[in-house]
């Protein structure tokens, strides 16, 4: 081997390369965000619908509120991930985005554990219509939060 292909090679002892994630890694991650993405919207939509009422079936509606957040512990963890391997190449700009929205993130995160604890089968009983709004207010939060990920990460992914 000639002794300049030596220095066309990392050094190993130089610690990880600041490198974008692969093309290809970029269209797992958009396409997998996409999918969270309609995951979530359709468990939203179920639990509206199961809130439009005045009552609800509390079997369906205990299964819908599980799905609801399965769905965005999945898309949170997905959504770390990407930004994760999105920062070590990202503008500053970019990078200072990524920092808010995951912060955003966080905070949503909380929001919803306090909402869920605060918000026992016992007491949707006792204060249904406080439960309604509550629980619409928080759908709203998710899906600006849904849309501030497609508008950030879908063009860093490669998504026009």
């Amino acid at each position: 081997m000639p002794a300049s292909a030596a220095f066309d090679r990392p050094d190993p002892w130089s610690g990880p390369q600041s490198q974008p994630p692969p093309s290809s890694s970029r269209a797992r991650f958009l396409e997998a965000l996409e999918a969270a993405h309609l995951q979530v919207e359709s468990a939203l939509a179920e639990i509206r619908s199961s809130t439009a009422e005045g009552h609800t079936d509390r079997v369906r509606f205990k299964a819908t509120r599980f799905r609801v957040g399965q769905c965005e512990v999945d898309r949170r963890r997905l959504v770390q991930r990407i930004c994760g391997s999105l920062l070590p190449t990202a503008s500053p700009a970019e990078a200072e985005a990524i920092g808010e929205l995951r912060r955003r993130e966080l905070e949503h995160a909380r929001r919803a554990s306090l909402l869920i604890a605060r918000w026992t089968p016992q007491a949707m009983a006792l204060d249904w219509e406080s439960y309604r709004l509550d629980s619409y207010l928080l759908r709203e939060e998710m899906r600006t939060a849904l849309a501030d990920e497609k508008r950030l990460l879908y063009p860093l992914l490669g998504s026009d």
